[in-house]
């Protein structure tokens, strides 16, 4: 969109006059004009883009055809400057930690959901035989638990009933058909 020179604001083609206006501080500047700057600025963004775009497929090429070189740099250079890289790791880490958190949460349960799918008959045959070999040990364990929690289980489930008992009644008789005679 064209904006006015001297306020900035949204230019308004008069197509018929070949001009544009102003509706702010009501300027009239010529079609060409304006559309030859806005043509600079375009050309001169995309050019930079490009610079980078370049840039990155020629770090990307060079580093593809001296992979062995630049390991070798790269070790050398953390030989001499451990210290300093890892101190930069963790300011990195401790300025972006909810971010890399959520990211690697996001990619890893990908990766999970991915392998899942995958191999589900594999990972549940895998779940069966454990829960097989381990019978006994879970059926102990879970008697264990109810004598622990036996005295909080039966209060929870007298409460539970005491509330939809009536609930339940009137339900009950709501969906009941009886036969006819």
């Amino acid at each position: 969109m064209a904006r006015c020179p001297k306020c900035n604001y949204l230019l308004v083609l008069l197509e018929y006059r070949r001009k544009y206006k102003c509706a702010k501080c009501s300027g009239i500047f010529p079609q060409r004009e304006i559309d030859d700057k806005e043509f600079r600025e375009w050309n001169k963004e995309r050019r930079e883009q490009t610079k980078k775009e370049v840039r990155k497929e020629y770090k990307r090429d060079y580093y593809r055809q001296n992979k062995g070189r630049v390991r070798q740099w790269m070790k050398k250079y953390y030989e001499k400057n451990k210290e300093k890289v890892k101190e930069r790791v963790r300011e990195y880490y401790n300025k972006n930690k909810g971010n890399i958190k959520q990211v690697a949460k996001g990619k890893i349960l990908k990766r999970q959901k991915r392998y899942y799918q995958k191999n589900r008959e594999k990972i549940n045959k895998r779940h069966r035989e454990y829960y097989y070999k381990n019978k006994e040990k879970r059926i102990k364990k879970i008697k264990e638990w109810r004598e622990r929690n036996k005295g909080k289980m039966n209060k929870y489930s007298k409460e539970y009933y005491q509330k939809n008992k009536e609930k339940w009644k009137t339900n009950y008789n709501k969906n009941a058909t009886l036969p006819k005679l």
